[in-house]
């Protein structure tokens, strides 16, 4: 788990405390045009995070910043996605 991922024990364990039963997780989808809108938007508003943003769903998707496939494409397949899974 990165630094990144720091807070994630903490939520699953509020959440269980507020009555969640089951957490699950998975991978951003930026299909067609969302995917240029999100870049375009997370660049505006995280300038000094969103290359490294960017460049985990890279390494999570293989090189591509969406995948179509099904059955993968709700899954990364990088460490860093495997750490936090």
């Amino acid at each position: 788990m990165s630094y990144d991922d720091w807070h994630i024990p903490e939520i699953l364990r509020r959440s269980r405390e507020a009555g969640a039963m089951r957490a699950f997780m998975t991978m951003l989808r930026l299909p067609g045009s969302v995917k240029d809108y999100f870049v375009g938007r997370l660049r505006e508003e995280m300038p000094a995070k969103a290359e490294r943003i960017i460049s985990r769903i890279w390494e999570a998707r293989g090189g591509k910043l969406n995948s179509s496939e099904f059955g993968e494409r709700m899954r990364g397949d990088s460490e860093q996605w495997k750490a936090v899974e």
